[in-house]
């Protein structure tokens, strides 16, 4: 009897082994499914770049006339123009008195989470100048590319006393 009792005993515990072993092997793709529908990994933040500025003034005329002064003004957003200002800078440049050029040159960090450039330029010789300006939209992170001119002339309508003179002015920003 003692053999009969093991022998059962026996049984019982393959068949509850083997009733396990099925279970094991129905719930384990099951058991997977909530990680592999989770979220993937976030993805890396942004990675910021260094960008340069370059404010380049260019004079040309026959005689000496009044210098003019050149500004430009740039600043970094997050969530657009009317979002969060990252960063700011301004360069300013002086335009020869008599034919010529010059420029200057910034260096600087885009700040990685901005997704929007803006820069301005204004300037140009004895009272007679120009204006431009620029919004730029781009993925946080990517590298932005801004190139802006305007050409200034004088005399103009409203300093008439001026002599002859074109004042080129360029701003470009890249990172």
């Amino acid at each position: 009897m003692s053999h009969r009792l093991i022998s059962g005993a026996l049984r019982k515990l393959a068949w509850i082994g083997a009733a396990g072993i099925v279970s094991f092997a129905l719930a384990a793709p099951f058991s997977a499914a909530p990680s592999a529908l989770a979220d993937p990994k976030p993805p890396p933040p942004p990675s910021a770049h260094t960008y340069t500025v370059t404010l380049s003034c260019t004079t040309i005329t026959q005689l000496e006339v009044v210098g003019g002064l050149l500004q430009s003004d740039w600043k970094w957003y997050q969530g657009g123009s009317n979002g969060t200002l990252l960063a700011s800078g301004s360069l300013d440049d002086q335009c020869p008195l008599a034919s010529g050029s010059s420029s200057v040159t910034f260096s600087g960090t885009q700040p990685a989470k901005a997704d929007t450039l803006f820069a301005f330029m204004e300037g140009g010789s004895g009272g007679c100048g120009g204006v431009t300006g620029e919004f730029v939209s781009f993925t946080p992170g990517s590298p932005v590319s801004l190139n802006m001119a305007f050409s200034a002339k004088s005399p103009c309508k409203y300093q008439t006393n001026l002599p002859k003179a074109t004042v080129d002015a360029a701003f470009t920003l890249q990172s």
